[in-house]
């Protein structure tokens, strides 16, 4: 699925964003992909209020995630069983935005649900995250960044998939908004033809 590669406080930018944007959040949430250590689980996790799970194809990283208190099952995006928000940061990029794989996750949420796939540079100073509500209804990109490196939507390339870099196009769409974190923003999905 993923490397698994992580550290505390890399997605602390994007647990605050999404905190920031919606209203309430919708549960039970999932994280899909743990990483080698259960931290930036374990932040997300305490950030929320509600039932959390954590799923990962790595047995290991289940038992370690278990071991430090956090609800973990192994598996896979075919979940079997539903979801209010689904979040997988850093898992489907690595295999190239697979979107048979988004539409598999993406059938297990809820009515009302929000699934969250994203991606962050490895400091986590930049995350961009691509929303779906079920049977992938376009929700739009949810962008932050710290706010101590500047400002352009380019700076968030690396993070958006090549065919979907049109988003970039259209920040005079942006809505911002402050983290405690750094800085946030909602980007529209694009209008109809």
């Amino acid at each position: 699925m993923s490397r698994g590669t992580t550290r505390p406080g890399r997605l602390r930018l994007l647990d605050q964003a999404l905190l920031g944007w919606l209203d309430e959040v919708p549960t039970p949430a999932i994280e899909l992909g743990i990483g080698d250590r259960p931290d930036t689980v374990m932040e997300w996790f305490a950030r929320l209020e509600g039932p959390c799970i954590a799923v990962d194809h790595d047995p290991t990283r289940v038992r370690i995630a278990q071991e430090a208190g956090v609800d973990a099952r192994v598996g896979t995006e075919d979940l079997g069983f539903s979801a209010g928000l689904i979040r997988a940061v850093n898992v489907f990029r690595e295999v190239f935005w697979d979107r048979s794989r988004i539409e598999r996750l993406n059938q297990w949420l809820r009515p009302g649900g929000l699934m969250v796939e994203a991606t962050t540079d490895k400091p986590g100073y930049v995350v961009a995250a691509r929303l779906w509500g079920p049977d992938m209804t376009d929700r739009g990109w949810l962008f932050g960044w710290d706010g101590q490196h500047g400002f352009h939507p380019h700076m968030f390339r690396g993070q958006v998939p090549r065919w979907q870099r049109e988003v970039l196009e259209r920040f005079d769409a942006l809505e911002s908004f402050d983290t405690p974190a750094g800085h946030a923003g909602w980007v529209p999905p694009a209008p109809g033809p």
